[in-house]
């Protein structure tokens, strides 16, 4: 089986462009290329072309990280052979771990019906150069400067990728995360995010259901009964579930 066929099918969706002044010179950048390892060396200039796009689009990366080259010099200028830049050699390593991969996963009976998915470098880069979630990236943040650091993160990060696949910026999954830190005794960190994901998502039931339950968690009764009371305007249909236990906390309210 072709390693093109077995690894980079998706990375054909790539709509990112090379710098070509035409489609004849294009042809002429791939036509013979030199010091193919991994790749077959009798690929077409149409396929390398193709994976060599895909590989910008999966890991938001230009060719000049790879490939000896400035991004103000022409394209064809370059000298594609070299391997002095180091993402040349660990793209190499990555793509015979794709292909290993592949290869595996083939490999495995799951009776006739199954159909074997593709992995490619866009399963995990997701158009990122570090393939991390968005949760790894807060954890960091919180490390080192707090929720006020996680917070001015997701607001960069979202700013930057927002609408693409590279990160998770649902409110569920921002609700999620601020859970566990409550849970894990950061509420300082929790209540900061809840209130940044209130405020980009102030429509959607969870997020009030969850920053209720931190500021529960906390001690903070007047902002939790507020903040369920909030949720009841977002979807009325939970009274019946909510109003014993908003009751249950105003009580608690007033024996303090």
């Amino acid at each position: 089986m072709r390693i093109i066929s077995m690894t980079l099918t998706v990375l054909l969706l790539s709509g990112m462009a090379m710098t070509t002044p035409s489609q004849g010179q294009q042809r002429n950048i791939f036509a013979d290329p030199q010091n193919l390892q991994v790749l077959p060396a009798d690929i077409s200039p149409g396929e390398l072309s193709s994976i060599m796009r895909g590989f910008t689009s999966s890991l938001g990366r230009r060719c000049a990280q790879c490939h000896m080259g400035e991004e103000d010099m022409s394209i064809f200028d370059y000298d594609f052979a070299s391997d002095e830049r180091p993402l040349k050699l660990v793209a190499r390593e990555m793509l015979k771990m794709v292909m290993s991969i592949n290869q595996t996963i083939s490999g495995i009976d799951r009776g006739p019906d199954y159909e074997a998915i593709t992995v490619t470098c866009i399963t995990c880069h997701r158009g990122t150069n570090k393939p991390v979630m968005i949760e790894s990236i807060m954890d960091d943040e919180i490390a080192t400067g707090g929720g006020d650091a996680a917070a001015a993160k997701y607001r960069e990060l979202r700013e930057a990728f927002f609408g693409g696949f590279a990160y998770d910026f649902s409110a569920v999954a921002m609700a999620r995360y601020a859970d566990n830190l409550s849970a894990a005794g950061n509420g300082e960190a929790a209540i900061k995010l809840h209130l940044m994901n209130v405020e980009f998502n102030p429509s959607v039931p969870r997020v009030y259901f969850s920053m209720g339950n931190t500021y529960e968690r906390e001690g903070m009764l007047a902002l939790a009964i507020a903040t369920y009371r909030k949720l009841l305007e977002v979807d009325p249909s939970l009274a019946l579930r909510l109003e014993p236990g908003i009751a249950e906390l105003e009580e608690q309210l007033a024996a303090q």
